[in-house]
C-alpha cells in the first residue's frame, strides 16, 4: 500500500465495522527528507569552500573580490 493519506484512507474506509488504529512511524518514515536535508547541506558546504579557494586565488593575484548581491548569505558572511 501507498504511504499516502490518501491511499490510507481509501483502504480504512472500505473495512467494515469500527476501527481502532495504531500508527507506527519505521525507520523508512523520513528517509527521503533526511537524504534531501545531508544533500543540500553537503551541497552548501562546496559551495563555500569553493568560493572561498576561488576568491582566494584572485586575493593572491591581487585581484579585489567583491560579494555579488545574488550571491547566498552564508557565502558572503564566510568568504
Amino acid at each position: 500500500m501507498e504511504t499516502q493519506a490518501s491511499s490510507i484512507l481509501q483502504f480504512m474506509r472500505g473495512l467494515p465495522g469500527e476501527l481502532q488504529v495504531t500508527w507506527e512511524e519505521g525507520t523508512w518514515a523520513a528517509g527521503t527528507l533526511r537524504e534531501l536535508e545531508r544533500s543540500y547541506e553537503t551541497i552548501s558546504k562546496d559551495l563555500n569552500r569553493v568560493m572561498n579557494r576561488i576568491k582566494a586565488r584572485y586575493r593572491g593575484w591581487s585581484i579585489p573580490v567583491r560579494v555579488p548581491r545574488c550571491m547566498p548569505p552564508v557565502i558572503a558572511r564566510n568568504g
